[in-house]
This record gives C-alpha cells, structure tokens and sequence, in this order.
C-alpha cells in the first residue's frame, strides 16, 4: 500500500550534494515559489528511478523558469526516463500534454507522481499521461509514435538518462522515433562528464 510505501520512503538518503534528506513526499519550489511541483520519492521500491536527481531538478528549473512564458502551453512534450517526473509535472503545471516515459516497472510510481501535478481532464486541463517505454525494443518506439502522431513531439526531454556510452544509440533512436521535422530535444546531464572522457572522445549525452 501507499502507507506503506511512505513509512519506508522516509527514510533517510544522502542527496548528491552531500546533506540528507528525508525521502517521501517532497516539493521543488519554482519561479521564486510561484510554481510548486511535487514528488513521491522512494528509492527503495524503484532504485535510481525513485529518487530525483539534481539534473531532473535544473531541466525542470529551465522548462519552469529559462523558458519565455507560455512556451510549453498546449504544446506535445515527451520525457524519456523520466525516473520520479519532476520536469513532466512541470511541464504539466504550465500547460503542456504530457507523456512520461519509464521502463514498466517504475511505471506505477511516475503515474503517481504525475498525478500529483496535472490538472484533471474533467477540470478541462490538457491529457497527461504515462507509457511504459523500452527504448531497445521497435515495438515500444513505434508505439509512442503512434500516440504522438505523424508530427511527433513538439518538444522532448531527458535528464540523465545515459549511463553507458554502450546505450546511445538505442536512446537516440527513441528520440528519433518520437520526433518530427519541428521537434526540440532538451538534455541535462549532470554531473558533467569526466575530462578524461571528454579527452578521450567518449560518447556522452550531452554529444
């Protein structure tokens, strides 16, 4: 049960930054407090997945605050490996029709939290909603697409979502499946890569 879940969730974690803090339900403050975008965390029932990095925290930063006003209103945005969908709530809070990726497992856990944030469609709010996505898997790709339609997305996100050089490529085929010619792609990925990967010519995300 959710209960359950959170008496586990609070916990105590080390942030990336070094201080700890309490998983469960927690909030990010945007545009000086303005926009307000909530999260369950629980690293223990969706590892990685379940926690919000600081790379999730700054692509949610620029989609709420970088961004001119009324961007993202009305307009088809995509996460990929959207982990706890910090950056899908707030595109979802500012108008967008979202679609959070994740892999099937951590599915329940992003529907959750994206519902935390969007408006419902009874309210006349845009659709936002998740799918289970297999990047590695043509079946999964070609399903987003046929959500997205001919056009694909307007705009697609992804914050830290490449870990292995080795999986670049089935990742920019998902980028590609869900795009078409007027598509925006925003990637974050921090920490930044090593030098010494930068020097040896690595392939990264941020490539």
């Amino acid at each position: 049960s959710r209960s359950t879940r959170l008496r586990i969730g609070l916990a105590m974690r080390e942030d990336s930054d070094g201080s700890a803090a309490a998983a469960g339900d927690r909030a990010w403050q945007f545009q000086d407090g303005g926009l307000l975008v909530r999260a369950y965390e629980d690293f223990v029932a969706a590892a990685i997945g379940g926690v919000v990095t600081t790379a999730s925290v700054e692509l949610a930063r620029f989609v709420a605050e970088a961004a001119p006003e009324g961007s993202w209103q009305g307009r088809s945005c995509v996460e990929l490996g959207a982990g706890c969908g910090l950056v899908s709530g707030a595109l979802a809070k500012l108008g967008a029709r979202v679609i959070a990726t994740e892999q099937e497992p951590f599915i329940e856990h992003l529907r959750w939290n994206l519902s935390l944030n969007a408006p419902s469609e009874a309210s006349g709010g845009p659709r936002c909603d998740c799918q289970a996505l297999d990047w590695g898997d043509a079946q999964s790709r070609n399903s987003l697409r046929d959500v997205l339609g001919e056009g694909g997305a307007d705009a697609i996100f992804a914050a830290n979502c490449v870990y292995d050089p080795d999986v670049l490529p089935i990742f920019l085929e998902t980028v590609a499946a869900a795009s078409g010619p007027a598509t925006a792609t925003f990637m974050c990925g921090i920490p930044v890569p090593p030098l010494e990967a930068q020097a040896a010519g690595q392939p990264t995300i941020l490539d």
